[in-house]
């Protein structure tokens, strides 16, 4: 029984004597200088960690640029896709009200210029 009572005792003593070194160390007569020292070394510490976050930001900043610019290039793709879409619809409403009988064929070449269009048709 006072084997068990010793054992119990010892984390119980160990936390009183932690909790009156820190009464003690909370009246040092350091205090003053410690209070000065955090005051000092506080700024420095706060300008440290702004110089880190500024790093981070640098490269949040790059990242975000790069994923701006790939999504410019996939609007434009996208608007490019709605135009030949739009162009296509226009094409099919064509080929619907046309009194003509039409023949498919496939546009081999046409010009570079648009002042002169030239095209050549292979019917088949």
């Amino acid at each position: 029984m006072r084997s068990r009572l010793r054992y119990s005792l010892g984390p119980i003593l160990l936390l009183v004597l932690l909790g009156g070194l820190l009464a003690l160390a909370a009246r040092s007569p350091f205090r003053p200088l410690r209070t000065a020292a955090g005051r000092i070394l506080s700024p420095l510490e706060s300008i440290v960690s702004d110089w880190r976050s500024l790093g981070t930001l640098r490269q949040q900043n790059s990242e975000l640029r790069y994923l701006a610019t790939e999504l410019a290039l996939e609007n434009f793709y996208l608007k490019e896709y709605r135009y030949e879409n739009r162009r296509l619809r226009r094409l099919i409403g064509f080929l619907r009200e046309t009194p003509y009988r039409l023949l498919p064929a496939r546009v081999e070449t046409r010009s570079a210029t648009r002042s002169a269009e030239v095209w050549k048709i292979d019917k088949g």
